[in-house]
């Protein structure tokens, strides 16, 4: 709280900046999203934010997990990049915001999906799929999803992964499958044993879902 909505939205609007461009080195960007995480804390803790403003940086959140296609966790010698990682951050502290509505929700879920079992086959290992589990059970837990769509959402994740291919190549869909079943057993352990119906109903799903696994 020592910086007041001024600072703040000069200091959004630079990072935001930030994940304008190409970035070869592959720091700029997770990290600017990192921050921006926190400067959307911020307002869930004070709202500054006007109801526009809101919309625009849950549509940049959603923006930059859509796009991230650097999987780089820890490199030796370099440090972290954890681009999805740092996207789900920016995700989850706006989906604790009670000011954004489902629709805004589901947006950001929807950018979220698109990470959970990646199309170029990269294998998570840096933690990235509890990473990603937190924003959905949070998202879940505020109880205006509707279980229905949330049953739906988790069972279009299985169905992205396609059949089990029965001949060459199919490292890539093993490695997917791996990312989505990691990331469903995340899911269900954040939720399981929670008393609100929404995360009952949530571990369940997902338990569902990974028995439905090809």
């Amino acid at each position: 709280k020592q910086l007041d909505a001024h600072a703040l939205r000069t200091l959004q609007q630079r990072l935001r900046s930030q994940l304008d461009g190409a970035d070869p080195g592959g720091f700029r960007k997770p990290f600017a999203a990192l921050l921006l995480a926190e400067v959307a804390r911020t307002d869930r803790v004070q709202p500054w934010m006007t109801a526009d403003e809101r919309s625009r940086m849950a549509e940049a959140a959603a923006a930059y997990l859509s796009s991230v296609r650097d999987y780089r966790g820890y490199v030796d010698g370099e440090g972290w990049r954890h681009g999805v990682a740092h996207g789900a951050d920016w995700a989850l502290q706006l989906v604790l915001n009670k000011a954004l509505d489902a629709s805004q929700a589901w947006q950001l879920l929807n950018a979220l999906a698109l990470q959970v079992a990646p199309g170029e086959g990269h294998a998570y290992a840096f933690g990235e799929p509890g990473r990603l589990a937190r924003p959905v059970a949070y998202a879940v837990a505020r109880g205006d999803l509707g279980q229905p769509a949330v049953d739906a959402w988790l069972a279009g994740l299985a169905a992205s992964l396609g059949p089990r291919p029965e001949a060459d190549p199919q490292a890539v869909w093993w490695a997917r499958r791996a990312n989505l079943e990691n990331f469903l057993h995340a899911l269900a352990y954040l939720a399981a044993g929670d008393p609100s119906p929404a995360l009952s109903a949530l571990a369940t799903s997902a338990r569902v879902t990974l028995q439905e696994l090809p």
